[in-house]
């Protein structure tokens, strides 16, 4: 089990990248104290870094990715809630270990 200790806040960001990328910009005694809820966004979104919706493939693999690119090597939450719907609740065994995966293969921990 993971010990986060005392002092420890919990802010719920949204997988963007206003975001994700405002966390390297915080100082390392406050990122230490960081356990932050990323929320993936919802499908219907259009991405800002591709100006473009994803596809289906990618609603896995690029929120694992940048989650392990912007915010490397320590713990946080993840909120796929938003994917249910588009990739399927039914098939949520399929997918999510999937999403995980991606992630911790990109220095990601959640």
């Amino acid at each position: 089990m993971l010990n986060i200790g005392s002092g420890v806040y919990s802010p719920v960001l949204r997988l963007k990248q206003g975001e994700y990328t405002a966390l390297g910009q915080l100082p390392v005694n406050v990122l230490a104290r960081l356990l932050p809820l990323f929320v993936i966004p919802p499908p219907k979104e259009r991405d800002p870094e591709l100006q473009r919706q994803l596809t289906t493939s990618e609603l896995v693999s690029i929120p694992g990715q940048r989650l392990g690119k912007h915010w490397p090597l320590r713990p946080c939450m993840l909120d796929p809630r938003y994917l249910l719907r588009q990739l399927g609740a039914d098939k949520a065994s399929e997918w999510l270990p999937e999403l995980f995966r991606v992630a911790m293969a990109a220095h990601g921990q959640p």
